[in-house]
């Protein structure tokens, strides 16, 4: 994070960290004196993405930036292995979005965050992600308001506060169909993806079963290597003393 930050600070990037103790003073934040740094204290609402919506559409700041890579407290640090010491690991996921490719998890572009935030008309519905969803009705139970054909329902993205965890969710399914019903293209950096069929979301996404491959051995019967994705969630339990041990090492290079 150190190393990326201070990279930036030459670029139109905008990385976008969100974390209940962000805001909070330490020893260590007031040795960060770079002035393209900007820690925004804020009331813990609106789930998700839908503060980082908050803070990106207040005063128009989204509009002054050109590419975006979205984070919350859940995501550690970036893995980079040693023969890669040279390159900046916010460069390296921000190269996989192109004039076609707006979604790269949560980097993207001006253009492909305007969709996020406005999604076109064309955007579809997703009600078969979201059954899939509801079948872990322990974690997700279907709420009683929830309706499959509303002749009115119009796409809103992530220009909203969400206000839970479910909320939050059925729109993080939501974006790529917002993405794809723009006419754009997704991509992600696993190698199951990349090696399927014409790199297509569908055939991708339907071996993996009712659930994401986030997870202790979800991942074909393996885990998800953290110098595969860049970046790793941490609250899924996915191979933890890898997870320390890689953390560890990174600290002293």
């Amino acid at each position: 994070m150190h190393h990326f930050l201070n990279y930036q600070g030459g670029s139109t990037g905008a990385l976008l960290f969100h974390s209940p103790s962000l805001g909070k003073p330490t020893r260590r934040r007031q040795r960060i004196e770079w002035p393209w740094i900007r820690s925004l204290r804020r009331n813990n609402t609106c789930y998700d993405l839908g503060s980082h919506a908050e803070v990106l559409l207040a005063d128009g700041l989204w509009l002054r930036y050109k590419r975006f890579i979205l984070m919350n407290a859940s995501v550690r640090r970036a893995f980079m292995p040693t023969w890669a010491n040279n390159e900046c690991w916010g460069e390296r996921i921000l190269s996989r979005v192109t004039n076609e490719v707006k979604s790269m998890v949560w980097a993207t572009d001006s253009e492909g965050l305007g969709v996020s935030l406005h999604p076109p008309p064309t955007s579809p519905r997703h009600d078969e992600w979201m059954e899939i969803l509801f079948s872990h009705a322990e974690d997700f139970p279907r709420p009683a308001d929830y309706e499959t054909s509303d002749p009115d329902w119009v796409e809103k993205g992530l220009s909203q506060c969400f206000a839970n965890r479910f909320r939050a969710v059925e729109v993080e399914i939501a974006a790529t169909g917002i993405v794809l019903g723009a006419g754009k293209k997704v991509d992600v950096l696993l190698s199951k993806y990349q090696t399927s069929l014409d790199h297509s979301v569908a055939r991708f996404c339907e071996p993996l079963g009712p659930w994401d491959p986030q997870g202790e051995g979800a991942y074909d019967g393996a885990s998800i290597h953290p110098y595969e994705t860049i970046v790793i969630k941490t609250n899924r339990g996915i191979s933890p003393k890898t997870i320390e041990n890689l953390s560890k090492w990174a600290d002293h290079r």
